[in-house]
């Protein structure tokens, strides 16, 4: 009668082998490779909001493919810059989209200073995965004191400023 010790038989959930997993869960949080719109801002807001009550460092970037004008980037080149974002992130770095083309890169306890080695690394790497498809090059740029803005959106919107200044460059 007995198929094991008794807190095994308390605590046990038995699930039927036909019963599907649960649809919702961390699915939710990506859009592909990378953290969906709503999740990367509201962690961004975290961050800022953990930056400025400790007075930690943080450094929030933002990259965009180079494109002419009415030019659009493949899902390939997408996936596979997105791909190469992530694999250059550090376990605790987090990647999201911000448009269609556009992502968002944060990176906790990461000074200014370092962030332009970041830079660095990850548009190689993002060239890198895309040139089989064409070397897409891509713009990162790293928003300046990101603590001194009140919400996640006018941090990401000076990035978004400074990538457009960048590429009228």
């Amino acid at each position: 009668m007995s198929s094991g010790p008794v807190w095994q038989r308390l605590f046990k959930r038995v699930v039927p082998q036909s019963t599907p997993p649960p649809a919702a869960g961390v699915e939710v949080l990506r859009d592909g490779d990378l953290h969906a719109r709503w999740y990367i801002m509201y962690r961004l807001e975290e961050e800022l909001e953990r930056a400025r009550r400790h007075s930690r460092p943080l450094t929030v970037m933002i990259a965009a493919p180079t494109l002419l004008p009415g030019e659009r980037a493949t899902p390939e080149e997408l996936e596979a810059a997105s791909s190469a974002a992530r694999s250059a992130a550090r376990a605790f770095d987090l990647i999201g989209w911000v448009s269609q083309y556009r992502f968002l890169i944060v990176l906790p306890e990461t000074m200014s200073r370092d962030a332009q080695i970041v830079m660095s690394r990850w548009r190689d790497k993002m060239w890198l995965r895309t040139r089989v498809l064409g070397g897409r090059e891509w713009v990162l740029t790293a928003v300046e004191h990101p603590e001194e803005y009140k919400t996640a959106e006018e941090c990401v919107q000076a990035g978004i400023r400074q990538i457009a200044m960048k590429e009228a460059a």
